[in-house]
């Protein structure tokens, strides 16, 4: 019964905070300043921050529509669809962003996202995997890998990723860190090691994250 709190309980955790928006500005692949495609971005952009994701697809859309190669709408196409629930979409706008920049990072994170909406964990954790080949100091990738090996309990490998990705946000100061803290503590609970439970547990407290009721007790948190 436990288990299936915690478990519950850290999924919400983990959708809340497994989506990551940035723009690449890698050569060839951002329209010049001020063009129209600059524009339906920028625009799209806006109808996303205020959760208008039709207005936004629309903006999008235009955006590739006038430059071909601009990887940041594709990127941003795919989020959208990805909320919106249409993975099939989601999936195609992804996969066009990686045709046209095979190195790119927050398309494989999305896509890693959309996996695991899917359950298809072996594809997601095959995508954490090229992340972190792709940028080791990108924690992101780390990250994504703990998350679905997690929900797989396959726990060693989970928290060997979930502490390099700690130890990645930790130096960017990122509140992520609490999160991983977190996991990790819930790790070990189910490893029976309550030593190092409790301790990280702590930490995830310190940085204003819920720690399971039911482990308070029994960890004397």
């Amino acid at each position: 019964m436990l288990k299936n709190i915690v478990f519950t309980f850290f999924l919400i955790l983990l959708i809340g905070s497994s989506i990551t928006i940035a723009q690449s500005r890698r050569s060839g692949y951002v329209p010049p300043k001020g063009s129209p495609a600059i524009r339906a971005f920028e625009e799209g952009i806006r109808f996303y921050n205020t959760k208008q994701l039709i207005p936004a697809i629309r903006s999008f859309r235009k955006a590739t529509q006038l430059f071909t190669q601009y990887v940041n709408a594709y990127d941003h196409l795919g989020l959208c669809y990805l909320y919106v629930a249409k993975t099939d979409s989601a999936a195609y706008f992804l996969k066009k962003s990686l045709t046209i920049d095979p190195k790119g990072v927050y398309a494989r994170q999305h896509l890693g996202t959309l996996y695991r909406s899917r359950k298809e964990y072996h594809k997601a954790l095959t995508v954490y995997k090229e992340m972190i080949a792709l940028n080791k100091f990108h924690p992101e990738g780390f990250w994504g890998a703990a998350r679905v090996q997690f929900i797989t309990g396959d726990y060693a490998p989970a928290a060997q990723h979930a502490m390099k990705a700690m130890e990645l946000y930790r130096k960017d100061n990122h509140a992520y860190q609490y999160d991983a803290a977190l996991m990790l503590g819930i790790i070990y609970y189910y490893m029976e090691d309550k030593t190092k439970a409790r301790n990280y547990l702590l930490k995830a407290r310190k940085g204003g994250k819920k720690v399971p009721s039911e482990m308070v007790g029994e960890l004397g948190i």
